[in-house]
Formats: C-alpha cells, structure tokens, sequence
C-alpha cells in the first residue's frame, strides 16, 4: 500500500497534550509499515492546532446549531429513522471518509462510561460502517458497562457488527472484551503515546535548572474533583496548595506544576496557577508553574528529566512511565489500574481519589522514590516490547485491510 490515508475520529484538539501523543505516536507507529500514510484528524472543535507534520492535517467539524432545522431533524430521526439521523450527524466527514482506507478511533477511553453513555461514538461507527469504510478501535480503553446493561448489549452488538477490530492498551479491556464474546476482534497493544519522541526545551524560559537539583513533577486534573466526595472546586484548590508545600517540606526540590490538558472545559493550568499563587515565602520560591503553551512532546521532554512525577492525567503518567521516571498515578479512571498492573503487575503506586491528601501524596512518593530501581526496571522490561507490539498491531491493522475490512479471518 502507497499513499493511504487515514481518517481519525473521536479526538480531541492538540490542548489535550494526550490527544496531540495519540496522533503523534500513530503516526510515528503506521509510517514503519505503511509506506507513505497520510492522516486526517476530525476535530469535533472549530480550533485549528497547530501542525509540525507535514502528513497530519486537521479538519474541523461545524457544530450543528441547538435549535437549528438539520438538530431537530436530526433528533427526530433518531428515533423515526436512524440511518438519516446519523447522515444528518456526520455527512460533514463523508467526502473525507470515503478516501480513507479506514477510520482510527483513537480517543482512548471513549468507549467506556468516564464521560457518559458514548452513544455518539456508536452512531459514528454505525454511519462509517454503513459506508462501507472499515473502522477500528486504535489504542483504546473499553468498559466496563456493567452499570448500563442495557448499554452494554448495545455496545457488544455494535463491536461485533460495525467494527473491524478493537486494539486495546491494557489487560483489563482485553480480559473484559474476550469475556464478552469478542475474542476474534480484540488485539492487544500499547498506547500509542509511548513511542511519542520528546522535544527538548530551552529550560531557561520556564524557569528550570535542570542540572542544579531534579525536580519533582506534580499534575492535578480539575477532573479529579468530580471524584472526590463533597470536594468543590476551591477545596481542591486548597488540597493541591498543600500537597506542594507537603512536597516541598518533605524533599526541599524543586517542584514543576506540569498542566497536561489547557481546554477551556478542562484547564489544569488555571487550576495549578491558583494553587501557586496561593504559596508564599520559601515555598512559592522553590516551586515553577510551566506556562500552558508547551507541546506535547516539549513536556515529555520535561517529564523525562523529573526525579519522579505525581499525575492524574493518563498521558502524563505514560510521558513519565516511557522515560523510566518514577510516577505515582492520582487515578480516577480505570485507565490507570490498567496500566499499573500492566507495568507492574500492581497498584501500588496508584492513589485512588479520597485518598489524595497530603499526607498519602508524600507516602506514595516516598514509595516510588524507595522501588526507583525495580520500578525503571519493569519499565525498560515494558519498552523493550513497545515497538514490537505495536508494528504487530499495525501488522494486524493492515492485515485486516487485506481482507476487506474484518479482523478475523473468517
């Protein structure tokens, strides 16, 4: 195959850094098996990123106005007739589609219940496939939908029929899949993200001294919130201050505010600005609050250079965990016990979100900080099957391609 194109849905905008990894990594992974793959990232968000690539282009979907004629249309046939409804919903990415030789859906947990029911994403898979277009789970999370059944059969009839073949990032997903009947469709793989270059960075316009004394990293996500029972938004803000001064009075480092997601909806620099603005003295002397502007892989880069990481967003948990750095993952999701056990057989070195306090962030650390040696061992362990796990996956992508658009050889 020459020259293909590929079509990825259901990501969002480049101030997601993860997003920006997924696309990255994707495309690092495809060009060591397709010869001149070229891709086409569906944003559902009139911002543009901007663009290093040269063979990633970014194609912006108009929002379908609340009110308009196409919504009510739409809406009225989600339940009249749904085929319509969904040409209503993303006739804006046929032409597109149609020149792919498949869609990648590559928003990693989309396919599990951490933002709500993800109808839309069957409806999108549902649309491609009545298009003839083979469409695949790339790098993703699924499940658990044990709290929608209902749901749940909806979902598994939806991956057996629609769906070319699910590639997984973790055991969890692929051990709940082939317990659901989808043994022939589900690959495992890694993360696309781990295999995302680092950039380096000028360390002196952040404010770092890299070579003086390692800094620890901290990454709070205002996600986390939602999870803590009881705890708003300013409390939060409260607890993150105090986990810094906790931080700093334990070690006396630098300590490095790393934002991983800047999205209006979602801003972890607004919510780690606050906290540093509420330190004081010597505290607010040692601490560095990284400006919102960096790429994903200049804060790889800064990740990478750490003494350890604390991180509640998943791809700032594998920027460190793919440059060996020590991490103690805040987990909220499930994303994060998967990829625990995956690495380390454990969740150790997992906080859930009552316990992010104090007194448990510096008890983790200090964990992390006492297994440094077993814990980059596991990890070079894992990286050392990255590449060849994931060329298998491609592999397994292309291959199915060869036959149509199945992922088994039936």
């Amino acid at each position: 195959m020459g020259d293909d194109r590929f079509l990825l849905v259901g990501n969002g905008t480049y101030l997601n850094r993860g997003c920006e990894a997924i696309v990255r990594g994707t495309a690092r992974l495809f060009r060591t098996t397709f010869k001149r793959p070229k891709f086409v990232n569906m944003l559902m968000s009139p911002l543009m990123p901007s663009e290093s690539d040269p063979d990633i282009v970014h194609c912006p979907l108009r929002r379908i106005k609340r009110g308009s004629p196409r919504w009510v249309a739409m809406h009225t046939c989600d339940v009249f007739w749904p085929p319509l409804s969904r040409s209503l919903r993303f006739g804006q990415m046929r032409t597109e589609a149609q020149r792919a030789v498949a869609v990648l859906s590559i928003g990693g947990d989309n396919y599990t219940l951490d933002y709500g029911v993800p109808q839309h994403y069957i409806d999108l898979g549902k649309y491609l496939a009545e298009k003839k277009i083979p469409v695949f789970l790339w790098g993703a999370s699924v499940g658990p939908f044990e709290k929608e059944p209902d749901f749940a059969r909806v979902m598994f009839s939806h991956l057996r029929r629609d769906v070319s073949a699910v590639f997984v990032r973790e055991r969890r997903s692929y051990d709940y899949l082939k317990s659901n009947g989808l043994a022939d469709k589900v690959h495992m793989m890694p993360d696309p993200a781990f295999v995302m270059e680092p950039v380096p960075v000028d360390v002196g316009i952040v404010g770092l001294d890299m070579q003086a004394q390692a800094p620890i990293g901290l990454n709070v996500s205002p996600l986390m919130a939602r999870y803590m029972p009881g705890v708003h938004m300013r409390e939060f803000i409260v607890t993150t201050t105090e986990i810094i001064r906790a931080l700093v009075r334990k070690w006396d480092r630098p300590i490095v505010l790393i934002p991983h997601v800047t999205s209006p909806h979602s801003n972890d620099h607004a919510l780690l600005k606050a906290a540093f603005d509420s330190l004081k003295g010597h505290e607010k002397e040692r601490v560095i609050c990284l400006p919102d502007n960096l790429s994903a892989a200049e804060t790889k880069w800064i990740i990478s250079q750490l003494h350890c990481l604390v991180a509640a967003r998943t791809h700032a948990t594998i920027a460190a965990f793919s440059s060996y750095v020590p991490t103690v993952s805040l987990a909220y999701s499930c994303k994060a016990y998967g990829l625990n056990e995956l690495l380390f057989g454990h969740t150790d070195y997992l906080l859930s979100p009552e316990e992010v306090i104090p007194d448990r962030v510096v008890e983790k650390v200090s964990l992390v900080l006492q297994d440094t040696g077993m814990i980059q061992g596991c990890l070079r362990k894992y990286m050392g099957s990255v590449y060849p796990q994931a060329e298998e996956a491609v592999l397994a992508l292309k291959h199915s391609l060869e036959l149509g658009g199945r992922g088994d050889e039936r």
